[in-house]
């Protein structure tokens, strides 16, 4: 699956992301460190992939649904 960040930019994220980011969808924004061991890396990537959009706290990392993007079934 693809998502659209902006126009002219798409990334290709996984079911298993995809996944993710449904289950923690009513829980935003999180912090990083709240989630448990096994999802931390996943958040990380998608972070990385500005599907996330991070805050920097005084000790931890918050994040937030990209407001821009959209997913493209292909």
């Amino acid at each position: 699956m693809k998502c659209q960040i902006a126009r002219g930019v798409r990334v290709h994220i996984t079911k298993q992301e995809y996944d993710f980011i449904l289950s923690i969808k009513d829980k935003m924004p999180f912090i990083i460190s709240n989630l448990p061991i096994e999802q931390q890396p996943t958040a990380q990537r998608l972070a990385d992939k500005s599907v996330f959009v991070r805050k920097k706290l005084a000790t931890t990392t918050q994040c937030n649904l990209n407001k821009n993007i959209r997913f493209l079934y292909e």
